[in-house]
């Protein structure tokens, strides 16, 4: 395991510890194979000394659980690196910003809080894929339209963060007001 810069053995296994009661055990990952998870797949250093690795990742399911996991990491001065799902590729991915920070997966806060349709906007946590978004909106009959930016699984906070776009239909002039808000 990868120890975060500046940061000893005991600490940084203080720190998990204290992760585990945030969140519990099953949700601090810090084997190989699962930190593996957190790697750049398109890094030109991949598997080399240059490239960026996690030394483990915590996947909290609430605000309260990441404010316990942002106290904690100030304590024992942990750095973190947030994602959404990881799977904004182009974008953010899911490897850090540098080797040794702790990734924090949001993935677990994946719950769609409202879709206005009279206004057109969506309040979502990190973890809501494009795909969840749109099948929200199908079942329930909506007229509003999501502008998806990649095949799906990426999340549309991440795309946010990131200044994604979308792509619109050439056609959406002609499109009734409903359609793109």
């Amino acid at each position: 395991m990868r120890l975060p810069p500046g940061v000893t053995a005991q600490d940084f296994a203080s720190a998990l510890a204290e992760f585990e009661h945030s969140v519990g055990k099953q949700w601090v990952f810090t084997s190989d194979e699962d930190v593996d998870l957190y790697r750049d797949a398109y890094s030109p250093f991949l598997h080399e000394a240059e490239e960026r690795v996690a030394s483990a990742a915590v996947a909290p399911a609430s605000t309260e659980e990441v404010q316990q996991i942002v106290r904690t990491a100030n304590r024992y001065r942990v750095p973190l690196y947030a994602i959404s799902t990881g799977k904004n590729l182009g974008y953010g991915g899911s490897a850090p910003a540098y080797s040794g920070c702790v990734v924090v997966d949001l993935k677990r806060m994946n719950r769609i809080l409202e879709v206005n349709e009279e206004n057109a906007f969506a309040l979502v946590e990190p973890g809501v894929s494009y795909f969840d978004l749109h099948r929200h909106i199908q079942e329930r009959k909506l007229k509003v339209w999501i502008d998806c930016p990649d095949p799906g699984w990426g999340s549309v906070v991440g795309n946010a963060i990131d200044r994604g776009g979308g792509f619109r239909n050439p056609i959406s002039a002609s499109l009734p007001k409903w359609v793109f808000g």
